[in-house]
């Protein structure tokens, strides 16, 4: 199996776990990091939780354990859990803060939802759902606020 081909049926099987607190997916909410996939097939994954004291932290690292492990051609799993980057908000995909209710100003075009984000202060710009720009605020519990 090629090493893309495994990697997207590790994503697939990854947007299968979901945090008990939130209806996203880890994925989608940004906590997977990294994903390598190295030639052996031996799989390192790095996750953080919305919180260091996230509840459902055991929990939803023995659901990606298993699942990854479960993948047919997957020879071995490095899971690792980091805080670094802190997680945030903007670390979801545009579909997770739209199901979370997290978007605003949400427009419609030709079949399209677009919503408008603040770039500068004065200045503001339409983005496609769907695409994922990181950036670093501190997250206070497992429960998005």
């Amino acid at each position: 199996m090629e090493k893309i081909e495994l990697e997207q049926k590790i994503v697939e099987m990854i947007k299968t776990v979901y945090d008990p607190e939130i209806p996203v997916n880890i994925y989608d909410l940004g906590l997977i990091y990294r994903i390598e996939v190295k030639e052996d097939n031996s799989v390192e994954i790095d996750m953080t939780l919305t919180a260091p004291n996230c509840p459902a932290a055991d929990f939803m690292m023995e659901d990606v354990r298993m699942k990854v492990e479960s993948i047919e051609g997957v020879q071995s799993l490095a899971l690792n859990l980091v805080f670094e980057p802190e997680w945030s908000h903007d670390l979801m995909t545009e579909e997770a803060k739209l199901e979370l209710g997290l978007l605003r100003n949400l427009k419609y075009i030709n079949g399209i939802i677009y919503y408008e984000k603040d770039i500068y202060p004065f200045r503001r710009t339409f983005g496609l759902v769907g695409d994922r720009t990181p950036s670093h605020s501190r997250a206070s519990s497992c429960i998005l606020s």
